[in-house]
């Protein structure tokens, strides 16, 4: 049969085509600051479990933090984040900054 192609012809053919095109979602990734580049998060929803009220709270930490406000623990050596999102987002990763404990007299699990 002349002129027809077999399927393992179209197949090389179709993986080829593949190959060259770059693959594109139509988003951007960046790494971005979420409460100082966006408005993505919703504040008044945004809490910490187990934290101790006598040192930074979520959302300082969250914020630019020039002062290297630090979280503390008050029960346990975890504390739980809650971030609630304005709408849906693609998070890969997470990073917390503050570089140094808390500085007080009591005993916290932040040490």
């Amino acid at each position: 049969m002349k002129g027809v192609s077999s399927e393992a012809t179209n197949t090389d053919k179709m993986r080829a085509h593949q190959m060259k095109v770059k693959p594109t979602d139509g988003l951007r990734h960046e790494d971005v600051d979420l409460m100082v580049c966006t408005d993505l998060i919703d504040q008044s929803q945004t809490s910490v479990l187990n934290g101790s009220v006598s040192h930074a709270s979520v959302l300082e930490v969250l914020a630019a933090n020039p002062e290297d406000k630090a979280m503390a623990s008050d029960a346990d050596p975890q504390m739980l984040l809650k971030v609630v999102f304005k709408e849906k987002i693609n998070l890969v990763s997470v990073c917390v900054r503050f570089p140094t404990p808390p500085k007080d007299e009591e005993e916290t699990y932040s040490k």
